[in-house]
């Protein structure tokens, strides 16, 4: 129907992202678009040209917001005021605030990334965590390039989280959270350990970066009502081949066959149901606890009457 293709899970949505990467997968050319394009999707990419959804996810310019920075970073939400403004965020704001047809962010990290790299030579410098969001403190820092700048301020987060795996040899799970504040995401990193520690971080960085993006509020009612989803993919670059992360395989998978589509698309249904059980159970949960909470003070205001009725009627027999 109609209202199934404009909805994430339809044929406008994840769906047409991964057929065109089976398409670039088969050396075909891309699918003849039918009728007028309108952006759909948010992609967000690092700069690299090596890496470009007009060639491995055939995405049209006009089917897309493209956002390309270096490591395809995303501020989080609390590094970002109105006297200090960013073009990520503000493009996502953009795109589904004044957009209806905008239905997801697509997220790609990339093999071989040398803002990763970067970053990862970073991992033995102390003050990197200065900024860091679970410091508290959530003050940006101003380093001697803008390049370390914008490396350290938005990527911190991801080497911290890096290296507690990395500590425990990657034998635990990542986990995040993507459209909902309310329950976790779980995510295993390279299980085969077939890539080396920058490409490892380059795979976290993709998942903590979608965390960033759910942290606006501008993108909640999207997300409450199911009308947006958050993905993540990553590219190998010297493979020429795309993974998508998979929820309930808990990792990267290779975009091979349509079986693969036909997981996410469900996948994503199962999230947006989940997401609105999730947030109706949070509802009901705060009704009760208003309502207890109304009992309680009922309760109490019923003790202190009965306390002052009693002296009243004390002070009247004694009088």
């Amino acid at each position: 129907s109609l209202l199934q293709e404009k909805m994430p899970t339809g044929r406008s949505g994840v769906k047409k992202i991964l057929e065109g990467v089976l398409q670039a997968n088969k050396g075909l050319p891309p699918k003849e678009a039918i009728g007028r394009l309108v952006p759909r999707h948010v992609i967000i990419n690092c700069v690299d040209p090596r890496v470009a959804p007009s060639r491995y996810a055939q995405l049209n310019v006009s089917e897309m917001f493209l956002i390309r920075n270096a490591g395809n970073l995303v501020p989080h939400s609390s590094f970002v005021t109105p006297q200090s403004a960013a073009t990520e965020p503000a493009v996502l704001e953009l795109a589904f605030t004044k957009f209806n047809t905008v239905k997801q962010v697509a997220l790609c990290g990339h093999s071989d990334c040398k803002a990763m790299k970067f970053l990862h030579s970073m991992k033995d410098d102390p003050q990197i965590f200065q900024s860091d969001m679970a410091s508290g403190t959530n003050k940006p820092q101003v380093c001697n390039t803008p390049l370390r700048t914008w490396i350290v301020n938005h990527g911190a987060r991801s080497l911290g989280q890096f290296l507690r795996l990395e500590n425990k040899q990657f034998k635990e799970p990542l986990q995040f959270n993507a459209e909902s504040p309310y329950y976790k995401v779980e995510a295993w990193i390279d299980p085969e350990n077939k890539y080396e520690d920058v490409d490892k971080l380059a795979m976290v960085n993709a998942l903590i970066q979608i965390e960033n993006v759910g942290s606006y509020n501008f993108m909640r009612t999207g997300f409450e009502s199911g009308k947006v989803l958050l993905h993540a993919m990553w590219y190998d670059v010297e493979r020429d081949s795309v993974m998508v992360f998979s929820r309930s395989e808990k990792r990267f998978i290779p975009v091979e066959d349509a079986s693969t589509i036909d997981l996410i698309v469900k996948e994503a249904k199962e999230t947006v149901s989940k997401i609105k059980s999730t947030k109706l159970s949070v509802e009901r949960e705060a009704i009760e606890a208003a309502v207890e909470s109304a009992r309680v003070q009922g309760n109490q205001c019923a003790v202190e009457e009965y306390r002052n009725y009693a002296t009243v009627d004390k002070v009247e027999h004694t009088g």
